[in-house]
């Protein structure tokens, strides 16, 4: 069989050509451990742009990091968000090095440095879409439900409000939306405040730690309630209906393309939708 002999002989060297192409990219994601225990898929969505993925231990993780990296001599190395103040000594071990990060903040630019940040402005362009959908449902009952989003803490301070209030009106024009700054974080009088008016939906961006004091003392069980929240998890709080979250794989693939491509060093990491055990709120 003269065509079998033929593909017999060429395939030490397709195999070859593969391991060499394989190995040119020479990238390894290194994990802190905090960030592992809170993404349980790390290593599956690190795997989709690193041939290695190292998560260090909860001790020495400093000196186990430059070991690591002694060890391995990458070109590329993607970091956990934690490990990010760690790039200015990276970068000056030699100059060959590239860093691809994913972070809740802007970095300090630099030409080795790829980055793809998680912006709140993105949560609420996906938190607007996402009520206004479940708002027309009701709209079809010739009913106009009463929304609010609440932006409290540092998430009062941003372009987070205007886009959200932006996107929901052109989602749903006419529909009946209140947009809260909360300047100083959680406040209970705030809170009881909003609980006085019959809201349908609600959105929710604050501090982790006062999610639950915003859900519990605003609104009552029958309110559709979202909230951002980086890195929830389905079933980890039943006040919420929806969670807001990180999109690690997705955002990670994109920072590699752009990493290939040369097509800039800054971009804006993306957003998933995760739905929570919690079926209470009442239907639109």
């Amino acid at each position: 069989m003269p065509g079998l002999v033929k593909n017999n002989y060429l395939f030490p060297y397709s195999l070859l050509f593969f391991l060499l192409f394989s190995c040119s990219n020479n990238a390894i994601a290194i994990i802190d451990p905090i960030f592992a225990k809170l993404d349980t898929g790390t290593d599956h969505s690190y795997r989709k742009v690193a041939q290695k993925v190292i998560v260090l231990s909860s001790e020495n993780t400093q000196e186990e990091l430059y070991d690591i990296i002694e060890m391995h001599s990458p070109k590329t190395i993607f970091l956990s968000p934690l490990l990010s103040a760690e790039i200015p000594a990276i970068l000056s071990r030699d100059e060959n090095t590239v860093i691809c990060l994913l972070s809740a903040q802007e970095p300090k630019p630099d030409k080795r440095l790829f980055s793809s940040v998680f912006y709140s402005e993105g949560a609420a362009e996906l938190g607007a879409r996402l009520m206004a959908s479940y708002i027309k449902k009701a709209k079809h009952n010739n009913e106009n439900p009463l929304c609010i989003a609440i932006f409290s803490g540092k998430a009062s301070q941003s372009s987070a409000p205007e886009l959200f209030s932006s996107v929901f009106e052109s989602e749903n024009p006419g529909a009946s939306l209140v947009t809260e700054r909360i300047y100083g974080g959680y406040n209970s009088k705030a809170a009881q405040n909003i609980k006085n008016s019959d809201y349908r939906a609600a959105y929710i961006s604050a501090e982790l730690q006062e999610l639950d004091d915003w859900a519990a003392n605003a609104f009552d069980k029958n309110t559709l309630l979202i909230a951002e929240y980086p890195l929830a998890k389905p079933t980890q709080n039943a006040l919420f209906q929806y969670y807001i979250c990180w999109d690690i794989q997705e955002s990670l693939i994109d920072l590699d393309r752009m990493r290939q491509q040369n097509s800039g060093n800054l971009s804006q990491a993306k957003w998933k939708t995760v739905q929570t055990g919690n079926k209470k709120a009442r239907k639109p």
